[in-house]
């Protein structure tokens, strides 16, 4: 009789073990779905700032007016933006040395596959630079065969975005007017996957 109760305190220690292991297994799980919705939540709110942010800045740029300031393309000849354009709308993709490298690199990635889509010539990539090496440099790493040019930043050439310090894309034909001003996010592709599409559709 002894015997067969050791026996049963025995199974019903293993039991209660087994018990305890299982919710100890399952609150880990637990643990973790929380985890992965807080990290999705803190994210989702991050990228809505973003927008915000750059929806602000878009509102406010749209329609400014550039200065008609020089450029030196690729093979080293001068000439201003007043020259590229006509009075068609065509795509300007404006960055800085300064900017973030890989927000950069990543909005090229986007330039360079719409430009299958459109023809080249409806494509100005403007790179500021300190020194004609360095922009030499970037078109040579990253084989840029679109129309470069070479943007002195001693050329004070405007005000727009210097203060925000990120690279654009805006719509602009001879009037040299920002229109469509957009500011790429590389953390939401999506965002510019859809600017491009409605602009293409548009316009091209």
């Amino acid at each position: 009789m002894k015997k067969a109760s050791t026996i049963s305190i025995i199974i019903l220690l293993v039991l209660l073990c087994i018990s305890e292991l299982f919710l100890f297994q399952k609150n880990n799980q637990l643990r973790k779905a929380v985890s992965v919705k807080v990290n999705q939540i803190s994210s989702l709110g991050m990228d809505k700032d973003l927008l915000l942010n750059n929806m602000q800045i878009q509102y406010a740029n749209n329609g400014n007016q550039l200065n008609d300031f020089s450029l030196t393309d690729t093979a080293g000849s001068k000439l201003k933006l007043s020259e590229l354009l006509d009075n068609h709308y065509k795509i300007i993709f404006r960055f800085s040395y300064l900017h973030c490298s890989s927000c950069v690199e990543f909005e090229l990635k986007n330039i360079i596959e719409i430009a299958q889509k459109i023809p080249k010539d409806k494509i100005i990539i403007i790179a500021e630079y300190d020194n004609k090496r360095g922009f030499n440099a970037f078109t040579k790493a990253h084989n840029v065969t679109l129309p470069i040019y070479f943007l002195n930043e001693n050329e004070h050439a405007d005000n727009i975005l210097q203060d925000e310090n990120i690279p654009y894309v805006c719509l602009m034909n001879k009037q040299m007017k920002i229109e469509h001003l957009f500011i790429p996010i590389k953390e939401i592709p999506i965002y510019s996957e859809r600017f491009y599409h409605n602009i293409i559709q548009r316009y091209f």
